[in-house]
């Protein structure tokens, strides 16, 4: 654990100078601070859950632009196959 909060300090300190650091400190240390931190998680998994809605509806299109490009992709490739036995020929 305590090589892994070093690598996470080495990560914040790449990111964040010491003062954006010293604010975020205080902000979690106030009372909306506290209450996102409270609830972030739920946050993060209506987000999740609003996410996996919207991929789900683009699934089919997705599947079906798939099948459409491995079908050209096979023709492209059986193409290819013939004209390369056609000028071994």
């Amino acid at each position: 654990m305590d090589k892994m909060r070093a690598d996470i300090i080495d990560v914040y300190l790449k990111h964040y100078t010491e003062k954006e650091i010293s604010d975020m400190l205080a902000f979690y240390e106030s009372e909306s601070g506290r209450s996102m931190l409270t609830k972030m998680p739920q946050v993060m998994s209506d987000t999740m859950q609003v996410s996996m809605k919207m991929v789900q509806s683009f699934l089919p299109k997705i599947q079906e632009l798939s099948q459409e490009f491995n079908e050209k992709l096979e023709v492209k490739r059986a193409e290819k196959a013939n004209t390369q036995a056609t000028n071994k020929n």
